[in-house]
């Protein structure tokens, strides 16, 4: 989870990052479609795993589970190891009242055209609002307050813009950017993306309104006049965004096709090389398997290289088993998640008493295969802290009881794990 929220992030971050070229740009239909495939692509590129080109052997590998720290003082202070679980609840209730939140804000839209006479057109239905409310359209519904409307060529310019976020569906833009904030709110970049959103279709709007023939400075005129009035609805499509100024500047700006073409240029193999890189990535681990285990490169020089891969071959004397690194359905302990094995390692563990005497503390990676049969097996130290802990992190791991073993392709199968055990005195 933690994997996926912050590789999450950071791409949307680069793709806000590379909008800035185009920000102060008239391609705003390219625009348009580039800030959906942003938000596309924050979403499943960290779910997308493929293999760098011309990459052939690995090296030897596993997967690695998160660490877990245990104190001399209070070694059960480790139960801190149940976070995750905490996390989620917390994601799961701000989850739920964000979308909540949408579907009062839907349920509202609706009841708001049921209470208010309204008039179906061909392409939409035209709704007259009542009261201070501002003119906006939600789909194929067009929102009028016909009390602010001067005379009816206000009327068809107003309605005429509005007109083109229906045929254009920029709704659907606004909801489905809606959508990832009910399930992506920890990430900023989703926030920051809705102001882009809405200051493009609006500039959309304004530009087919003038190149269907209406007067420039006549439909300026329009957009300060309705700049004093606001409709608090996140999911709709204003006549005015609270963007009149920005509107009026875009709207007199000059065009340079040239300059955007050349910036087009320039974007496009940057986004296609943030969308290879992030899915050309051998540490998606947790995205692969949706259990609690995260996968991290371990570089060394003089000592063991630990990396994600899909399989390896465990050699001794008398046979050669293939032991697994991801498998379709991933061995589990008994409470379910790794991370309940996680504290059953934090409840029977203990700091040695004379390495608490002698101020000796360090991180030990216990490498343990998983077998066919749930059994812990083959536990070594695969990168030592100190004899001490070390001796004392095997034992323990070797007292696990038995998990619900790995399957690949419907057979039981061996699995490989890297546990990181950090002894801390304070």
């Amino acid at each position: 989870m933690i994997a996926y929220v912050l590789e999450s992030t950071f791409i949307l971050g680069l793709f806000y990052s590379l909008f800035f070229l185009l920000k102060n740009e008239n391609s705003f239909r390219f625009n348009r479609f580039f800030i959906l495939g942003s938000l596309i692509s924050a979403i499943i590129l960290p779910f997308i795993s493929l293999p760098f080109p011309g990459a052939g052997a690995v090296s030897p590998a596993t997967v690695m589970l998160e660490e877990l720290v245990i104190t001399a003082e209070a070694p059960l202070k480790a139960e801190g190891t149940r976070w995750p679980y905490y996390w989620l609840a917390l994601y799961g209730v701000i989850t739920l009242i964000m979308g909540s939140h949408l579907l009062v804000q839907l349920f509202h839209l609706r009841r708001l055209k049921k209470r208010n006479k309204y008039e179906q057109k061909t392409h939409y239905a035209l709704v007259a609002l009542k009261g201070t409310q501002t003119h906006f359209s939600f789909f194929n519904t067009i929102f009028i307050n016909i009390a602010a409307v001067d005379d009816d060529q206000d009327l068809q310019r107003i309605v005429r813009h509005e007109e083109v976020h229906v045929r254009q569906k920029h709704s659907a833009d606004v909801l489905m950017l809606e959508l990832v904030k009910v399930f992506c709110w920890f990430n900023p970049f989703v926030w920051l993306f809705k102001p882009l959103m809405m200051y493009n279709h609006e500039f959309l709007a304004d530009q087919r309104v003038v190149l269907q023939g209406e007067d420039k400075a006549t439909y300026l005129d329009q957009i300060v006049k309705q700049s004093l009035t606001n409709y608090n609805v996140a999911i709709v499509n204003n006549f005015n965004y609270s963007f009149t100024k920005k509107r009026v500047i875009m709207m007199t700006k000059q065009k340079s096709k040239w300059l955007s073409m050349v910036k087009i240029a320039t974007i496009l193999p940057l986004a296609a090389g943030i969308a290879f890189l992030f899915s050309c990535t051998e540490n998606n681990l947790e995205t692969q398997t949706d259990k609690s285990v995260e996968a991290q490169h371990l570089s060394e020089t003089q000592e063991e290289t630990v990396v994600v891969a899909t399989k390896t071959k465990e050699d001794n004397a008398e046979t050669q088993k293939e032991v697994f690194m991801v498998v379709e359905d991933m061995p589990e302990f008994e409470g379910g998640e790794p991370g309940d094995f996680r504290y059953f390692i934090a409840k029977n563990l203990a700091y040695p008493q004379k390495a608490r005497e002698e101020s000796i503390e360090g991180k030990v990676f216990i490498q343990f295969v998983v077998g066919a049969d749930g059994i812990v097996k083959n536990a070594e130290v695969v990168r030592s802290a100190h004899p001490l802990l070390d001796a004392e992190a095997i034992r323990v791991v070797n007292l696990s009881p038995a998990w619900t073993p790995g399957k690949q392709k419907g057979k039981n199968v061996d699995v490989q794990f890297t546990f990181p055990i950090n002894f801390k005195l304070q």
